[in-house]
């Protein structure tokens, strides 16, 4: 592995152990195989990428019908507060909106913290952005057409890479999905609306979460916090999906996030669910089918 661009953290027994809980507990880890067995997909493998943090592993998935066209292809960042790692429901995603939007799909399994912290991911998924840029063609993937896209801790990944392509004037996607996510973690969690709003998910455990994750220094990188980015580079932002639900405790930066955008002209697809909650476009529930239908429209308008 290269040399490692982040701060290593020592932990308690006690914070190891909870560290070890959050990993084990959580919705959508493991799902039965007949609900896997749901959802097809013409053909899926496994690829690692070198990347600056060392190799990524990414989850390819084809479309059925798919073969012998040159396909567009959107990239998945999961979520989990940047601890949890890849999950069931991530498959489930995967397949589905693959299918549907008759897209490739790249699914990044990035390491997550406190093995790996802030910046670190931030740079592997950036990479593999630029990797499936120059390279995608040799799997008949259509590099002009390529979208980023992740749920909560992987929708900050996305809005963070996204703004370090344009900064870097590198490979930018042609859109980005937003769905629940941070995008200012400047701001202390107690200081946020509904920052009580889910009971499995305390103040203090959010600010585990963070510790595992980033120092505190890093909070104010723009690459963090997007939103507090300068309007020069957000008025450079691609095509961009913002959901986000009224009850959590990302809802009021997200709606800035979205409402700095349309004001500086980029195009904005965005909706605030108000009988939603954190996850729920991941886990299938509440008003999951609203949410799918603004995602593969927008691929399937923007990229087909």
């Amino acid at each position: 592995m290269s040399e490692k661009i982040w701060k290593e953290i020592s932990l308690t027994a006690e914070e190891q152990k909870l560290v070890d809980e959050i990993r084990l507990g959580g919705a959508g880890r493991s799902l039965p195989q007949e609900m896997l067995n749901q959802y097809h997909v013409g053909k899926e493998w496994d690829m690692e990428i070198e990347t600056r943090v060392g190799k990524t592993l990414v989850h390819m998935y084809w479309p059925e019908g798919g073969e012998e066209k040159k396909l567009p292809l959107f990239i998945n960042f999961h979520g989990g507060g940047f601890l949890k790692g890849r999950r069931d429901q991530d498959i489930v995603f995967c397949r589905n909106i693959c299918s549907k939007a008759g897209v490739a799909l790249a699914d990044v399994d990035y390491i997550p913290a406190p093995a790996m912290r802030y910046p670190g991911q931030l740079y592997a998924g950036f990479d593999v952005l630029q990797y499936m840029a120059e390279h995608g063609e040799e799997w008949n993937i259509n590099v002009d057409k390529i979208a980023v896209g992740g749920h909560s801790a992987g929708g900050s990944l996305t809005a963070g890479l996204v703004l370090k392509a344009i900064q870097e004037k590198k490979f930018v996607p042609a859109l980005q999905s937003i769905d629940y996510a941070p995008v200012d973690m400047s701001e202390p969690t107690l200081s946020k609306r509904n920052c009580d709003s889910n009971p499995k998910i305390p103040v203090w455990k959010m600010e585990f979460y963070n510790k595992m994750y980033m120092e505190p220094e890093d909070m104010k990188d723009i690459f963090a916090s997007p939103l507090l980015a300068p309007d020069e580079l957000l008025s450079k932002e691609p095509p961009t999906v913002v959901m986000y639900c009224d009850s959590d405790v990302f809802c009021d930066e997200d709606a800035a996030f979205a409402d700095r955008l349309m004001k500086l002209g980029v195009p904005v697809y965005a909706k605030r669910f108000m009988n939603s909650a954190h996850g729920f476009l991941i886990q299938r529930r509440d008003e999951y089918e609203t949410g799918e239908k603004m995602l593969v429209q927008a691929l399937r308008s923007l990229l087909l």
